[in-house]
C-alpha cells in the first residue's frame, strides 16, 4: 500500500521545547537509573534485611512494571488528546514527591511504605517516559533544524532569517503564558508573524524537499528506503545520547551521594537524605518544564468534550462556529483532531492493530523489549550480582552499621554501570550515523543481536568480577548495544509514524510501543529476580537467550507485507493451520474432552 507522507506538521516549534526535550530525556533516564541502582542498597542499608533481596527487587520492579503496563497505553492514547506538556509536567512533579516519600517514610519495612512509593514513582516516571516518544516524533515531524540550534544560527526550516531565536523565546514565552491565563499584548503581532511563517512553510514537505508520495511500508526494504529520504536516525540518538546522559550523571554523581552523606551520618540517614535531595530536583524540573515545553495548541485538557457538550446545549454563538470551521481548514490539524475523537480503548486498540498489521513495528517493539530488559540488567542486576558476590565471598562488613556497609560494592558497581552507560552515551551518535548511512534496520538489529548475546554470555561466567579484566570489556558491550536497540527501534518507529495513515495515533502507537517495553522490564525483573537468588548471572543468560529469540523472529517476519485486513482473530486462525498449532489446539480439545465425560 502506498502512502504519502505529509508536508510541515508542526511549525511553531521553539529552541526552548527543542531543550524541554533535551531535558525531559535527560531526567527520566536519570531518575530511573537512580532508583533501580538504590534499592538493593536501601533494602540492605535503610531497612537491614540482608536475605532474599533478589527476590525484593525483583518483585518491586514486577510491581512498578504491571502499573506502568496498565497506565502506559493511556498515557498515549491521553498524548493524543492533550498534548505532551502536560502529562510531562505532572509525571515529573509525582517523580519528586515520591523520591521524598521515600526518604521520609520508608524506614522499617519493604511492605506496604516501600512499595507504596515505589508504585507512586512509577506512575509519575510512566508519565514522563511514555510521551518521550511522542516529543520525538513531534521533534521530527517539525521544521526545527538541530544543526542551526547547535551553530547558533536561527531555527526552522531553511533557518529562515524572519524567524530567529528571539522570536522562538517569545512564541514559547506566549504559550506558558497562555496557560496560565496570563493577557499577551502582542498577541495580534504574534499571530499575524507565525501565520506569515506558516504560509512560508505550507509547501514545505517535511525533513527536506523529496517526495515520498510513492514510498510503501509493506516490507523491510520499504522502512529503509523511508529511512533513507528522512534520516531520523541522527534525531533519536540526540534522545539516547542525553538519555545516556542522565544514565551517567546518575551513576557518577547521584549514586555518589550516599557515601558522600555517609562520612557524617549512618548509612540509612545518608540514603535517605539522598532520596530526599533528588526528590527536590524532580520537582524543579517539572516547574521548569513547564515554561518551556512544547504546547500544541490544537489539544487541550478536555477541550473536545466541553466543545461537544456546548453543542449539545446549542449555546454556542455563530461567531464561534465560524472560528470552528476555520480550525480544520489546516488539513493536518484535522487529522489531529480525528485522531483523537476516538476513546482511549480505542486508541490504544488500534495502535495494536496497527502493529499486527505491519510486521516493522512488531520489529521495533521486539527492539524496545530487548532494550528495556538490558536497561534493568544494567541498572539492576549488575549492582545485585556485584553487591551478592562482596556479601557472599566475606568481602564486605557489616559489623560496623555506622558505616556504609560496603563502599567497595557501590564502587565497583558504579563503576560498572557507569562504564556501560558511557558506552551508550558515546556510542549514541555513532549509532545514528550508522541508521542513517547503512538504512538497513534487519542487518543492524542482528548485528546488535550478536553483540548482545555475546556481551550477556559473557557476564554469565564471571565468578570472580573485583578480579576480571574481561568485565569491563562486557559491560562495554552491552551499555552500546542498549544503545543501538533503542535508535533502531525509535527510528523505525519515527519513520512510519511519519506516514499520513499512522500520525494521528502516534501517542497510541508509542504508547504500545512503551506497553511491551514494559512487558521486557516485567519479564526480566520477574523471572530475573527469582532466578538470580539461586544464581546471580541468571537475568545475563535470560537475555542472552532473548537475543536468540529476536534474531529468529526477525528471520519469520523480514518479508512479510503489510495487511490492512490482518487482526487478532486471521492471526490465530494462521497458527491454528501451523503444525505447532493443530498440535496446541489438538490437545486443548483432548483436554475438553476428557472433562466433558468426567462431568457426565
Amino acid at each position: 500500500m502506498a502512502e504519502s507522507r505529509s508536508k510541515v506538521k508542526i511549525t511553531n516549534y521553539t529552541s526552548l521545547n527543542f531543550i524541554a526535550f533535551l531535558l525531559s530525556c535527560f531526567s527520566g533516564v536519570m531518575f530511573a537509573v537512580f532508583i533501580s541502582s538504590t534499592q538493593t542498597y536501601y533494602i540492605t542499608d535503610v531497612l537491614g534485611i540482608g536475605a532474599g533481596i533478589g527476590n525484593y527487587i525483583g518483585t518491586l520492579s514486577f510491581a512498578d512494571e504491571l502499573l506502568s503496563m496498565l497506565l502506559v497505553p493511556f498515557v498515549g492514547a491521553m498524548a493524543d488528546r492533550i498534548g505532551t506538556r502536560p502529562l510531562l509536567c505532572l509525571g515529573f512533579f509525582v517523580v519528586g514527591i515520591s523520591l521524598i516519600g521515600f526518604g521520609l517514610f520508608v524506614q522499617n519495612s519493604v511492605f506496604p511504605a516501600m512499595y507504596f512509593w515505589r508504585l507512586i514513582f512509577s506512575s509519575g516516571l510512566t508519565c514522563c517516559m511514555g510521551v518521550l516518544v511522542v516529543m520525538l516524533l513531534e521533534l521530527n515531524n517539525s521544521n526545527f533544524d538541530i544543526r542551526g540550534f547547535f551553530s547558533f544560527k536561527s531555527t526552522g526550516a531553511n533557518s529562515l532569517d524572519d524567524f530567529d531565536q528571539s522570536d522562538a523565546i517569545r512564541q514559547t514565552l506566549a504559550q506558558a503564558s497562555e496557560s496560565l491565563g496570563l493577557p499577551d499584548e502582542d498577541d495580534d503581532n504574534n499571530t499575524q508573524t507565525n501565520r506569515d511563517y506558516d504560509d512560508n512553510l505550507e509547501q514545505q514537505p517535511l525533513n527536506g524537499s523529496l517526495d515520498d508520495s510513492e514510498i510503501v511500508t509493506n516490507t523491510a526494504q520499504g522502512v529503509n528506503e523511508l529511512n533513507k529520504k528522512r534520516n531520523d536516525g541522527k534525531r533519536a540518538s540526540l534522545m539516547g545520547t542525553f538519555s545516556g546522559l542522565g544514565a551517567v550523571f546518575a551513576v557518577f554523581f547521584l549514586l555518589r551521594l550516599p557515601v558522600w552523606f555517609g562520612q557524617n551520618n549512618p548509612a540509612g540517614v545518608a540514603l535517605r537524605r539522598t532520596y530526599i535531595s533528588v526528590g527536590i530536583s524532580g520537582i524543579a524540573i517539572s516547574i521548569i518544564l513547564f515554561f518551556i515545553a512544547y504546547k500544541d495548541d490544537s489539544k487541550k485538557l478536555f477541550k473536545d468534550d466541553i466543545d461537544e457538550l456546548f453543542e449539545e446545549l446549542d449555546v454556542r454563538g455563530a461567531e464561534d462556529n465560524d472560528d470552528d470551521n476555520s480550525i480544520f481548514e489546516n488539513e493536518d490539524l484535522l487529522l489531529s483532531r480525528i485522531g483523537t475523537k476516538k476513546s482511549y480503548w480505542e486508541s490504544v486498540k488500534y495502535g495494536i492493530e496497527l502493529s499486527i498489521q505491519n510486521p516493522m513495528i512488531i520489529l521495533a517493539y521486539f527492539g524496545g523489549f530487548t532494550s528495556r530488559c538490558i536497561t534493568i540488567a544494567i541498572t539492576s542486576f549488575i549492582p545485585f550480582y556485584i553487591n551478592h558476590y562482596f556479601y557472599n565471598s566475606g568481602k564486605c562488613s557489616t559489623l560496623d552499621a555506622d558505616k556504609v556497609h560496603c563502599p567497595e560494592s557501590y564502587i565497583l558497581s558504579s563503576i560498572l554501570t557507569g562504564i556501560a552507560n558511557t558506552s551508550a552515551l558515546v556510542l549514541a551518535p555513532i549509532a545514528g550515523i550508522l541508521v542513517d548511512r547503512i538504512s538497513n534496520h534487519i542487518h543492524l538489529l542482528l548485528i546488535v543481536n550478536i553483540f548482545s548475546f555475546i556481551g550477556f554470555f559473557g557476564l554469565s561466567f564471571i565468578s570472580e568480577p573485583d578480579s576480571s579484566i574481561m568485565i569491563f570489556i562486557f559491560a562495554i558491550m552491552v551499555g552500546g548495544v542498549q544503545i543501538f536497540f533503542i535508535i533502531i527501534s525509535m527510528t523505525m518507529l519515527s519513520n512510519i509514524v511519519s506516514l499520513e495513515h499512522y500520525y494521528p495515533y502516534k501517542g497510541a502507537i508509542s504508547g504500545v510501543s512503551s506497553l511491551v517495553g514494559g512487558v521486557g522490564i516485567l519479564f526480566i525483573s520477574l523471572v530475573g529476580g527469582l532466578l538470580g537468588d539461586v544464581k546471580s548471572s541468571s537475568p545475563f543468560i535470560i537475555i542472552a537467550i532473548v537475543n536468540i529469540v529476536f534474531i529468529y523472529s526477525m528471520i519469520r517476519l523480514r518479508k512479510v507485507k503489510e495487511n490492512n485486513n490482518r487482526n487478532f482473530e486471521s492471526v490465530i486462525q494462521k497458527f491454528k493451520n501451523t503444525s505447532v498449532g493443530k498440535m496446541v489446539f489438538r490437545s486443548r480439545s483432548a483436554i475438553n474432552s476428557d472433562e466433558f465425560e468426567e462431568d457426565y
